[in-house]
């Protein structure tokens, strides 16, 4: 059967099986309907677009059919909660591959104490592109610290 064949809230079911897996604007585009005709039809049988869940839900529903979907501001609040705990448990297992302990880098070396000096240096782009990214994993450090810490290993290590 044919979109402009159905009637009712059959269209709404046909949509919404549709939004899964395409945007609206295509689905309009494949039926040869413009989205207003969509959304004024819906809209007189109390239905409107909820761009969170990407469906036409109900507004005022006293009963669960099959096919439509009711959900309360605090069910949309709670399932994107979900989906935040979700993602911070993604980020900690990433960010377990980046060490960024300060302990480990022993900046905090005794010979980092007394007057600070100015002093200009030339620094090839690729260099300083590669000292600001990885001062960005320490945000807690002065890059003066790191900059210091840097020119004392390399003084140590070249002695």
């Amino acid at each position: 059967m044919e979109y402009k064949e159905m009637q009712g809230e059959d269209k709404v079911r046909y949509i919404n099986s549709m939004l899964s897996t395409a945007n609206l604007t295509d689905i309009c585009t494949d039926l040869k309907v413009s989205k207003k005709t969509i959304r004024d039809e819906f809209k007189e049988m109390n239905f409107i677009y909820n761009k969170h869940e990407r469906l036409y839900l109900k507004e005022k529903m006293q009963s669960q059919e099959p096919g439509f979907i009711q959900l309360s501001e605090l069910e949309y609040i709670n399932k994107r909660i979900d989906a935040l705990e979700i993602d911070i448990q993604n980020i900690k297992v990433q960010a377990k591959g980046v060490n960024t302990s300060c302990n480990d880098m022993n900046i905090f070396d005794d010979e980092l104490t007394g007057e600070l000096k100015v002093k200009s240096f030339k620094v090839y782009t690729t260099v300083l592109n590669d000292f600001i990214d990885f001062s960005k994993a320490f945000k807690s450090i002065k890059k003066q610290d790191l900059v210091s810490q840097a020119l004392l290993e390399f003084i140590k290590n070249h002695e």
